[in-house]
């Protein structure tokens, strides 16, 4: 595979990791349209691992005060502990998701060779993003404290993100949109929630991957690929924030129901 692959695999990575567009529907999308047979799990753990330096930079400061509170909390012993239960709420919804990967893996793991489920998910996305644009009309001014319930739903939408196609910023921000949380809730929780998915997922790829001959002959590509993904994903990640803000996440509906229709006519 050429050196160019790599960096190239990093941008869509990046592109797509972020905005409510799936990244793994893309990269499958890519990998279908340029006849990629099988790319090396380290190239996907890398560019993963480049989003994740990107999360946890960008949210550096509300992670710590989230660590910090609770810890304070916990020591003091008050109520109501928002930080404290904000951390629970996340281990829950990390836990549903990992129920439903373990039952339905191996389904996931063949979706991620079949390119006809693309139009499917891509529409499903396309709905969901659309449907918040319904709701925020209807609901302006009204927000809502994260609950268990929404913990749980949160849980089961990331791990239907599973599959190519749906988007895993896309479906759990827009649930809590949904839902009637805050904005800056929404997002942290989401991006908040994916550090503990793409761990969860570097560690389930990282023993299939043991190949250090590929490290050893590829440590410089891959170390730009990891750069690339962690400064495009920062990027793109900033650039999603302002959207939300500014009301135009639904818009990207359109761009995931164009998506359906060109994998639709690729691959059906």
């Amino acid at each position: 595979m050429p050196n160019y692959y790599y960096f190239l695999i990093a941008f869509v990575q990046a592109l797509t990791e972020f905005l409510p567009v799936s990244s793994s529907g893309h990269l499958l999308l890519l990998k279908g349209i340029i006849h990629f047979t099988e790319v090396p799990i380290l190239v996907d753990i890398t560019v993963h691992l480049g989003s994740l330096v990107a999360i946890i930079f960008f949210f550096r400061h509300r992670l710590m005060r989230l660590v910090r509170g609770a810890t304070q909390e916990i020591r003091a012993n008050t109520r109501p502990a928002a930080e404290a239960r904000l951390i629970l709420y996340l281990i829950f919804s990390t836990g549903v998701t990992g129920f439903i990967f373990i039952l339905l893996r191996k389904n996931f793991e063949t979706s991620f060779h079949e390119p006809g489920i693309l139009p499917v998910t891509f529409v499903f996305t396309s709905l969901l993003l659309l449907l918040v644009h319904i709701t925020e009309r209807k609901k302006r001014g009204a927000h809502r404290n994260l609950t268990w319930t929404a913990a749980l739903l949160v849980g089961v939408f990331q791990g239907l993100a599973i599959l190519p196609g749906v988007s895993r910023s896309g479906a759990t921000i827009a649930l809590l949109l949904i839902m009637g949380i805050q904005r800056d809730e929404a997002v942290f929780y989401s991006f908040a929630l994916a550090i503990p998915a793409i761990i969860g997922g570097f560690l389930i790829e990282l023993p299939e991957a043991g190949n250090s001959t590929f490290l050893a002959d590829h440590w410089l590509v891959l170390s730009g690929s990891l750069l690339v993904s962690a400064v495009f994903s920062y990027f793109f990640l900033r650039l999603l924030t302002i959207l939300i803000y500014k009301r135009k996440f639904w818009f990207f509906s359109l761009y995931t129901a164009l998506a359906a229709v060109c994998s639709g006519i690729f691959f059906w």
